[in-house]
């Protein structure tokens, strides 16, 4: 059985395929809503880790096994002294402090539309279920990367993301890139805070196509320097650019996040939940699919990432 097959048993309010009656045991519940199969909701996570950007810059997942969940982070470096012979002297001012980041769930949800007949005609073999499988995914994906990237939560219900996340560094570069200097000096900002050398940065589609086409002044393609040589340059869509940038401020900037993305952390609290909505789009004759993800993101370091500004075409 595939996703297809999950969905039509949704709509009709049961099965004759025995495996997936079997798969779905007591995951039914009220008012039209199924937890999805664990064999069919393990495809579409691989499928949202494959096309989330943080995730293929390093990002790690944490089970939530709560609403809220705790872990300890370093919050700032010890510091080593020279001891002195009967000397009190290693009970300094400046000592390692340990802190607790908070993981509070947040929902993220999606609705899709099909046609009645569709879910009703499509056998399996025919591709109803590859295809909501790649938009749940994709749609979710795109998402969690908006949110985890830019969201400002301003302590409310939502995410905050990594611009707006305490602490963490933003430089002003405010220009046209016409070499990799910008992607240098975010990794040198991180290695001079003792950060470990950065896995990824992120920027917008226009940042990154600016980086390929990129020419030395023969006109040939520009190579990258050596330590970028094995360094990701990724992009997503949903960075802004628009910023203002400059005073009077044109509306034309964009930002890279440079960063070593294994300290970034994505709390998972609830798998997929889908719902049916047989009557809400009823005149219509269609049958709408609602998706939902539950979870937070934190930074296990935030001094490990560096957000450089004003990227202009």
């Amino acid at each position: 059985y595939d996703m297809g097959d999950f969905l039509r048993m949704c709509v009709r309010g049961g099965t004759k395929n025995p495996e997936l009656r079997a798969a779905m045991g007591e995951g039914t519940g009220a008012a039209g809503q199924y937890f999805v199969p664990q064999p069919l909701s393990a495809e579409l996570i691989d499928r949202l880790r494959a096309k989330s950007t943080l995730i293929k810059a390093g990002m790690a997942t944490v089970p939530m096994t709560a609403e809220t969940l705790y872990i300890a982070r370093v919050g700032s470096d010890p510091t080593i002294v020279q001891h002195a012979e009967n000397t009190a002297d290693l009970d300094n001012e400046i000592s390692p402090t340990i802190e607790r980041i908070q993981f509070t769930a947040h929902a993220l949800g999606v609705v899709i539309r099909c046609s009645r007949e569709l879910v009703e005609d499509t056998g399996v073999g025919g591709g109803l279920g590859d295809v909501l499988t790649n938009i749940f995914a994709k749609s979710m994906a795109v998402e969690i990367d908006s949110e985890c990237l830019f969201n400002n939560g301003g302590g409310g219900n939502t995410i905050n993301g990594l611009k707006y996340y305490p602490s963490v560094p933003t430089t002003a570069f405010d220009g046209t890139p016409t070499d990799y200097s910008v992607i240098l000096n975010g990794i040198g900002a991180l290695l001079s805070r003792n950060a470990d050398f950065p896995t990824a940065a992120i920027m917008s589609t226009r940042s990154y196509m600016k980086f390929a086409g990129l020419q030395n002044s023969l006109g040939d393609a520009m190579r990258k320097p050596d330590i970028l040589q094995d360094f990701d340059l990724l992009e997503t869509s949903k960075i802004p650019v628009n910023d203002p940038v400059g005073s009077p401020a044109d509306d034309n900037g964009s930002a890279v996040y440079v960063g070593d993305y294994t300290q970034a952390l994505l709390g998972v609290r609830t798998d997929l939940r889908v719902t049916t909505l047989n009557e809400r789009y009823a005149e219509a004759g269609q049958i709408a699919f609602s998706a939902w993800w539950r979870g937070d993101f934190q930074l296990r370091h935030p001094e490990s990432f560096d957000i450089q500004t004003g990227l202009q075409p």
